[in-house]
C-alpha cells in the first residue's frame, strides 16, 4: 500500500468529480475514517468499511452484467489517465465504478483495470458469485465497497469475491452473506482493513471466510476483522505460497487456521513460504477460538510470531 501512513491520504472520486487530501469531506460530512490506516484488525468495525464510511449514499440500481472489452458499461466510467485511489496506484486507462448498487453478479473479462469504489453488490436471487474476475482480466479495486447476497438469498457454495485474475485489492469492504467470502486464486492479492462476517452455511457447504489454493501466490492479508460463526471450516483456509497474514483479528470456524502442511492433510508439497504474525484468535463463537481450535496443519518450517488468543494467551501451533 502506498501513501497511507499517518494521516497522509491523497484520494481521487473522479466519478464525482471531486479529489480530496488529508481530511476527506463526501455526501455524507467529515470522514475521519478515511484518514489512516487501523494499526490492528480488532479495530474494524461497520462503521469504518462500507459505501456509508466512504461517504456514498446509497446509488443508482443495475442488475448484473458481463464487463469486457475496453468500452465503459452504462454505470461505470473509462479514465483515460492514470489516477490514485486511496493510496493505491491506477496505471493508465482504467474503468472506474463509483456510488453503484447492484442486485445480480458482476462477470470481468476486461484486461483495463477496473476500480470500484463506494459499490453495493447485494445478489437478489442468490448465485455462485457476487463478483467473478475472469483469468486474463486486469487489476481489479475493491474499495469502500460490499459484497454478497441479499440477507436471505445465499445459495449454496456461493463466494462473494472469486478472484481468478491477477492483482487484485480489496480494501476498507464489507463482505457477507456467502458461504465463502474471498476465493484468491491468482497471484497477488492485497486484503486489508476489511470486515468479513454473516458466513451462511447451507448443507454441504465448507465455509471459508479467505481460501487460498495452492496456484495462489503473493497474498497478504493485514489487519482485516474475519468472523466465521458457523463451526466448520476456517476463517483462512491457505494452501498457496508467498502468504502474508498479519494483525487480523480471527474468530470461528472448525479450525481458525488452516496452515498448509501436505496440502492441509490431501497430500502434495503443501503451502510454502507462510507468515503469521501478530494475529488475534477472538473467543466469540468458541471457547477455543474455532470449533475444534485455532490452527491445524502447520507446517514447523513457517514463520509463527506473536500470535495469541484475545485474552493475551499466546498461541503455539
Amino acid at each position: 500500500m502506498k501513501g497511507l501512513t499517518g494521516i497522509v491520504l491523497v484520494m481521487q472520486v473522479l466519478g464525482s468529480g471531486a479529489c480530496f487530501a488529508g481530511e476527506a469531506t463526501g455526501v455524507l460530512g467529515t470522514l475521519p475514517a478515511l484518514q489512516q490506516s487501523v494499526a490492528h484488525g480488532s479495530e474494524i468495525t461497520r462503521e469504518v468499511v462500507g459505501p456509508r464510511a466512504a461517504g456514498y449514499a446509497p446509488g443508482a440500481n443495475f442488475t448484473g452484467a458481463e464487463i469486457r472489452g475496453e468500452t465503459a458499461p452504462p454505470f461505470a466510467r473509462k479514465i483515460e489517465d492514470a489516477a490514485a485511489y486511496d493510496g493505491f496506484d491506477v496505471a493508465g486507462p482504467h474503468l472506474l465504478i463509483e456510488g453503484a448498487t447492484f442486485t445480480g453478479p458482476l462477470d470481468i473479462y476486461t484486461p483495463l483495470p477496473v476500480v470500484m469504489r463506494g459499490v453495493t453488490v447485494r445478489l437478489a436471487d442468490g448465485g455462485h458469485w457476487a463478483i467473478h474476475t475472469r483469468p486474463g482480466a486486469g487489476p481489479f479495486y475493491f474499495l469502500w465497497s460490499e459484497a454478497g447476497a441479499a440477507a436471505g438469498k445465499s445459495s449454496p457454495g456461493s463466494t462473494a469475491l472469486l478472484l481468478r485474475a491477477n492483482d487484485a485489492t480489496v480494501y476498507r469492504s464489507h463482505i457477507a452473506q456467502a458461504s465463502d467470502a474471498i476465493h484468491a486464486d491468482a497471484a497477488t492479492a492485497v486484503i486489508t482493513e476489511n470486515l468479513i462476517d454473516a458466513l451462511v452455511t447451507h448443507p454441504g457447504d465448507h465455509n471459508d471466510a479467505i481460501q487460498i489454493p495452492p496456484q495462489a501466490r503473493n497474498i497478504s492479508i493485514e489487519r482485516n476483522h474475519i468472523h466465521n460463526r458457523n463451526p466448520q471450516t476456517s476463517c483462512i483456509y491457505n494452501s498457496g505460497s508467498a502468504i502474508t497474514v498479519r494483525d487480523n483479528y480471527l474468530s470461528g470456524g472448525g479450525w481458525v487456521i488452516y496452515g498448509g502442511a501436505k496440502d492441509n492433510g490431501h497430500g502434495g508439497p503443501g503451502a510454502r513460504d507462510v507468515r503469521f504474525t501478530g494475529n488475534i484468535f477472538g473467543l466469540d463463537y468458541f471457547p477455543k477460538s474455532g470449533h475444534f481450535g485455532p490452527v491445524a496443519y502447520w507446517d514447523r518450517t513457517a514463520i509463527w510470531q506473536r500470535n495469541r488468543f484475545a485474552g493475551g494467551r499466546a498461541i503455539e501451533p
